[in-house]
């Protein structure tokens, strides 16, 4: 999906934005990736289910709460990255 958003504050990516995604997976044995923010898809996803059902990514860790299989989720993301200003 291309979403054609432009980032703001002179930055090189979108650094303000939110999703909405409602899902249900049969499966919870296996990784689930929401999203992926690299438009070469040359690294990692970005929001994930891991194997034990927990939603999150290592860099900022995991829910506490675990999804179930086949029950129906709604999960918002709401992303605003503070740019620093500072300069030395």
């Amino acid at each position: 999906m291309k979403h054609q958003i432009l980032p703001n504050a002179g930055g090189a990516k979108v650094n303000e934005y939110s999703l909405q995604i409602d899902f249900k997976t049969e499966d919870i044995s296996v990784w689930h990736c929401f999203f992926q923010t690299n438009m070469q898809n040359t690294d990692d996803g970005d929001c994930f289910i891991n194997t034990s059902g927990y939603i999150g990514v290592a860099a900022t860790g995991y829910s506490a709460y675990a999804v179930r299989p086949n029950e129906w989720y709604r999960m918002i993301i709401s992303v605003k990255m503070v740019l620093n200003t500072n300069t030395i």
